[in-house]
C-alpha cells in the first residue's frame, strides 16, 4: 500500500498537510490505514469507503506549495516509513498509487501524480487503467523534451497489457504520450 504524508484539519477547515522530514508529521498513512480496515471488514460500508477515499485525493491535492512538495519529495527519497511513493531522478514528479476498495464499482486503484511546472506545483489523476507502479524511468527524447516512463509492478486493472505508461509535461499539463524508438534513456 503507497501513503503519504498526512495533513490535520484547520479551524476554518481547509485541509492543512503538515510535512517534514524529521519525523514530526502526522500521517495520511492513518488515512490508508483506516481506508484498509473498512474494505476489509465483514460488510462493506461503500460510503464510508468512498467517503475515505475522497479524503486521500484531497489530502494530496493540497500539496500544493514547493515547501511541501519539496519535503515530500525529501521524505520519499529518505524512506521515511511515513511517505511512500515514487520520485522522478530529477525530483520533478511525484507519483501516488493506492488500492481504493472500490473494486465492483470498476475503480480498483487510484494513481495521482504531483509535479513542478513553472515554478508551481500542480496535481494529475492519472487515467486510463490505473496501476500501483514500482518505479519512475526519465527519458530524454531525441527532441531534447523530458519523458517518464511508469514501471507498473503487475497490480492493478489492466496489469497484463504492456506498459505504455509515459507521461511529459507540458504547458501545466502531464500528458500521456507513446512510446516508440525515438527515445533515448538519460
Amino acid at each position: 500500500m503507497i501513503g503519504l504524508l498526512v495533513g490535520c484539519q484547520s479551524q476554518d477547515r481547509k485541509q492543512e498537510v503538515i510535512i517534514s522530514s524529521h519525523g514530526k508529521q502526522e500521517l495520511l498513512q492513518g488515512k490508508f490505514v483506516h481506508l484498509s480496515w473498512l474494505i476489509h471488514r465483514t460488510e462493506l460500508d461503500l460510503d464510508a469507503v468512498v467517503s475515505q477515499n475522497e479524503e486521500i485525493r484531497r489530502d494530496i491535492e493540497a500539496i500544493n506549495t514547493q515547501e511541501r512538495f519539496d519535503a515530500l519529495v525529501q521524505a520519499i527519497k529518505e524512506g521515511s516509513k511515513h511517505a511512500q511513493g515514487l520520485v522522478s531522478p530529477d525530483g520533478k514528479l511525484v507519483i501516488m498509487s493506492w488500492k481504493t476498495g472500490l473494486e465492483q464499482m470498476g475503480y480498483d486503484v487510484k494513481s495521482m501524480a504531483l509535479f513542478k511546472y513553472d515554478g508551481k506545483i500542480k496535481v494529475s489523476s492519472l487515467y486510463g487503467h490505473p496501476k500501483i507502479y514500482d518505479g519512475i524511468q526519465q527519458i530524454k527524447g531525441t527532441n531534447g523534451i523530458t519523458f517518464y516512463k511508469l514501471k507498473e509492478n503487475g497490480e492493478g486493472k489492466g496489469s497484463s497489457a504492456p506498459n505504455n505508461n509515459a507521461y511529459r509535461i507540458s504547458d501545466g499539463y502531464l500528458d500521456p504520450v507513446s512510446v516508440d524508438d525515438t527515445f533515448v534513456a538519460q
